[in-house]
């Protein structure tokens, strides 16, 4: 069966399909979804069930998804225990990853190892970054957004510094990635405390021609669509 899937599940998107792309990146979302199982013992064995004042009383999967954004297709999925993360989860699905794509991702995903790996598919990428990530300016550009670094944050002295470009892009070797980051807000947007709610993006692509701030922006918003084909999967 999972070969099957492997085999038929792809891309469905034509050029023109509403809410697909990004000039020429076919838009792909990943995400993470909790699947009841039956409650028998062989699936309490392998996957578990939450414990602990949980009203849930069946076994879980914890289910990490690619899906196309503008059709829904869910092109690949890998189905892990209840106590495995989601970062773990998503970086099984590295293979499914191509060049034409622009992988969003949100901010629980986000880690630089993960990063390193999926930029190495040639994808272009998407991720919203946590706040508490120091994204220090390099340069600002025309469009708002400006240029910085994710580092490999056990690489903290000046003496193991090893940026991109100094190791011809190899992505092995180097400590420090560049990125661009895009930060905005929308109005009526609150956070939990009621305060405006700044989201924060970083992507590989660094030039504006390519893609401007806003259109990345208005980019990361179609990430939801997965939300949208794990309830058409539930169903």
């Amino acid at each position: 069966m999972r070969a099957l899937f492997d085999h038929v599940a792809v891309p469905l998107a034509r050029p023109g399909t509403p809410g697909a792309w990004l000039r020429s990146w076919r838009l792909m979302a990943i995400d993470g979804v909790m699947i009841d199982v039956p409650d028998t013992e062989a699936n309490l064995a392998t996957y578990g069930k939450p414990e602990g004042g949980t009203r849930r009383p069946f076994p879980q999967t914890r289910t990490v998804g690619l899906s196309e954004c503008g059709t829904h297709a869910l092109i690949a999925a890998e189905l892990g225990t209840i106590y495995q993360g989601e970062r773990e989860l998503a970086g099984e699905l590295r293979d499914r990853v191509t060049s034409d794509m622009l992988l969003i991702a949100d901010r629980g995903f986000y880690s630089y190892d993960l990063w390193r790996s999926f930029l190495a598919t040639g994808a272009a990428l998407l991720w919203r970054a946590w706040a508490t990530i120091t994204l220090e300016p390099i340069e600002t550009l025309a469009d708002g957004s400006y240029l910085a670094e994710v580092s490999n944050k056990s690489s903290r002295s000046s003496a193991t510094r090893i940026p991109l470009a100094s190791v011809n892009g190899n992505l092995r070797l180097a400590t420090h990635i560049p990125v661009r980051v895009i930060e905005y807000q929308i109005e009526g947007h609150t956070d939990s405390e009621g305060k405006s709610e700044t989201f924060r993006l970083i992507s590989s692509i660094l030039d504006p021609n390519q893609a401007s701030a806003i259109e990345l922006a208005q980019a990361y918003h179609q990430r939801w669509e997965i939300e949208s084909s794990f309830r058409d999967f539930a169903r």
